[in-house]
């Protein structure tokens, strides 16, 4: 599901879907990982980009960044909360 990077992060690549998926993939990966790891999440959908940080605040999880790196591409960084 999951594929791990250097130093506790862990990427999620949802790129391809449509709601409500990506969000589904990045609410399960997310409940896998350890308190304080991060999970960078690639999406290819407009509403995910907006989405997924909004559910990770709302539960407790740091939104660390949320970046445009393609005409229609984003990476959200997440870190694990409590």
């Amino acid at each position: 599901m999951t594929e791990k990077l250097a130093q506790g992060v862990h990427e999620l690549d949802a790129t391809g879907e449509i709601c409500p998926y990506p969000l589904v993939m990045t609410q399960r990966a997310v409940k896998a990982l350890k308190v304080g790891e991060r999970l960078l999440v690639k999406v290819d959908y407009p509403k995910s980009s907006e989405d997924i940080p909004r559910w990770a605040a709302e539960v407790g999880h740091k939104v660390l960044e949320v970046r445009k790196v393609g005409e229609a591409e984003w990476e959200i960084l997440i870190q694990r909360g409590e």
